[in-house]
């Protein structure tokens, strides 16, 4: 898909009011220069999260969320960045341009939308008219009621059935043929035949619930034909980042406390006609880091839903190997093995649903599968296959983040391998680096997100909070973000200098200065949008609260901008004094007329 251009995000955020946006969703309270409310993303008593009309962010001091406009809709209404942006230019009328010219409103893909739509009526009322389709489900154990809750149809064996419905209209044929319902016959022009004959047919709904394909399933299985056929990919459609009944588990969950992965439509369907509501399939692919991202935006807990037979473990194997970099002290995974020769659609009907929703809570946790997966034919009896296992586990735990779990982990294996902790991590050395974070010396913007971010007491009132013990180099951040124009008045020179400065924080200061000398007409907005997910975001927003005690703003703001930035070339010359008098009898002649300069 083509990118939105910055230029029209920026535009887009500096013509949109944050409060009127977050109001409409959470109820705000005017305290002083700022609103404030109950965070929206995690439980509390007392308001922490704030949002700043003149800068137009918000941010909690409870969880850290934090984000301008666009980014609070993909947080609350769990939706991705392109539908986001969609949503905010609709409601201010505006269209979304892509790179290379092509604009795309709201209901760009509208006609996909709608032609899918009336495919899905057609083949609920087909499914009515056809005796057999009806029995073939009766003899599945689907009911009338989940039939239609999850709009099951059917389509009959005719190569024609949608192709009738254009009427030879050609706009009517291009969406058919779009969406994927029709195909354009090899070495014929303007000769089509239906992709999908003589199928059930299960709607596949996105999140919004609108249709975006369909899952087919032969009445009658053909040597030559599929069991299962799904639509191709289209512009509304990608299989690897949408899961078949995730629109049912969320309408039937006020809150999802686990999400169940299992592999076929049938399995999703039974399991929610019997209780388990909460369950999802991926559409014929394996599991994708995509998938994992969207099922943990909607609960902490996954659990992989698998046959005992070796398909079934070769594909948890994929699955764990998948999950490795997004698990961590709160988002798990967990593993759930049928007895060989059932799937969740048959056992669940053998058991009661009490008795199935106990093996998933009885599900394996992802440590203990990673284990028994990897001792599986490596008895511990002996010592070479400890230190082989030690070999095998050292590039999965490569890619685990840092953290409580990665740590837990670690010392099961040490105790597998009946080696002291200590000496297993001499042992690992490198190893348990995760590659997304090397190993390197904490920089000084370190040190300043760590006094800022440091525990904050929940009782704590939100104005103690916004008081941080300003220096230059905070003072320099906050009004930079206040009024990004400052960075402008700042010299090369000045510039060379305050790089010189050992002082936490210094390295972002001049990152942000250089990002607005590269882009001018940044608004506040606009270039905290660019930092909204840097690794110091949280540090910048609470420092974009900090209150400035000024009368005129435009003003004043230059002036205190710049008494910062020269205390700190001040700082930078005295550091440079210090250094060379220490070594003065080794100093170049360079260094000397340095020296005197400086002094």
């Amino acid at each position: 898909m083509s990118r939105i251009p910055q230029s029209f995000l920026d535009d887009l955020l500096n013509r949109i009011d944050i409060v009127d946006v977050i109001d409409a969703r959470v109820t705000l309270k005017k305290t002083g220069s700022n609103y404030s409310a109950c965070c929206p993303f995690h439980h509390e008593k007392s308001p922490s999260f704030t949002v700043s009309p003149t800068k137009q962010f918000y941010h909690c001091f409870g969880c850290g969320a934090h984000g301008t406009a666009i980014r609070f809709i993909m947080e609350y209404e769990r939706i991705e960045f392109p539908e986001a942006v969609e949503q905010l230019a609709a409601s201010i009328g505006l269209d979304v341009p892509r790179e290379g010219g092509e604009h795309v409103s709201r209901d760009a893909n509208a006609l996909l939308y709608e032609t899918l739509n009336a495919a899905k009526v057609a083949y609920k009322q087909y499914l009515k008219q056809t005796p057999t389709a009806i029995e073939y489900l009766k003899n599945r154990g689907v009911n009338g009621e989940t039939a239609a809750l999850f709009e099951i149809g059917y389509t009959p064996e005719a190569w024609d059935t949608l192709f009738k419905t254009a009427n030879n209209q050609t706009e009517a044929i291009q969406a058919l043929l779009q969406s994927g319902m029709l195909i354009e016959k090899e070495n014929s022009k303007n000769a089509f035949y239906d992709r999908f004959r003589q199928r059930i047919m299960f709607p596949i709904r996105d999140r919004r619930g609108r249709t975006i394909g369909f899952g087919g399933r032969l009445l009658v299985n053909a040597e030559n034909q599929p069991k299962y056929l799904n639509s191709p990919e289209t512009p509304i459609f990608h299989k690897g980042q949408e899961l078949f009944g995730l629109y049912e588990a969320r309408s039937a969950n006020n809150k999802l406390e686990q999400l169940l992965v299992v592999e076929g439509y049938m399995d999703v369907v039974m399991l929610h006609q019997h209780g388990i509501n909460y369950s999802v399939a991926t559409l014929g692919t394996a599991t994708t880091s995509e998938h994992l991202h969207l099922l943990f935006r909607y609960t902490d807990t996954v659990v992989f839903c698998f046959d005992g037979d070796n398909a079934g473990r070769r594909a948890a194997w994929r699955a764990l190997e998948t999950s490795l970099p997004l698990i961590n002290g709160s988002k798990q995974v967990r593993f759930l093995f049928l007895p060989d020769g059932e799937d969740p659609d048959s056992l669940v009907q053998k058991e009661t649903n009490s008795v199935f929703a106990q093996r998933v809570f009885n599900a394996q946790s992802l440590p203990d599968y990673l284990f028994a997966h990897l001792t599986e034919e490596l008895p511990l009896n002996d010592a070479a296959n400890r230190a082989r296992l030690v070999e095998k586990a050292k590039p999965l735990l490569q890619r685990i983040q840092d953290g409580v779990l990665k740590a837990l982990i670690v010392q099961q294996l040490a105790e597998k391998v009946q080696l002291p902790i200590n000496t297993l991590l001499n042992s690992l050395g490198n190893s348990l680096i995760a590659p997304t974070k090397p190993e390197r010396a904490a920089r000084p913007t370190e040190a300043l997100i760590s006094t800022i971010s440091s525990p904050i007491k929940p009782q704590q009132p939100v104005l103690v909070q916004h008081q941080l013990q300003m220096n230059d180099v905070r003072t320099a951040i906050a009004v930079l973000l206040a009024q990004p124009t400052v960075a402008l008045q700042c010299s090369e020179s000045s510039l060379e200098a305050i790089q010189q400065v050992q002082q936490a924080g210094v390295e972002l200061l001049v990152e942000l200065i250089d990002c607005v000398r590269e882009e001018p007409s940044l608004s506040s907005p606009a270039l905290l949008n660019r930092y909204e997910d840097h690794e110091h975001a949280n540090a910048l927003y609470q420092l974009a609260l900090q209150p400035l005690a000024v009368h005129d703003a435009e003003t004043e703001l230059p002036g205190i901008f710049m008494d910062a930035i020269n205390n700190l070339v001040k700082k930078a010359h005295k550091q440079r004094i210090t250094e060379l008098s220490q070594r003065y009898d080794q100093l170049s002649d360079e260094e000397k007329v340095e020296l005197q300069r400086l002094s």
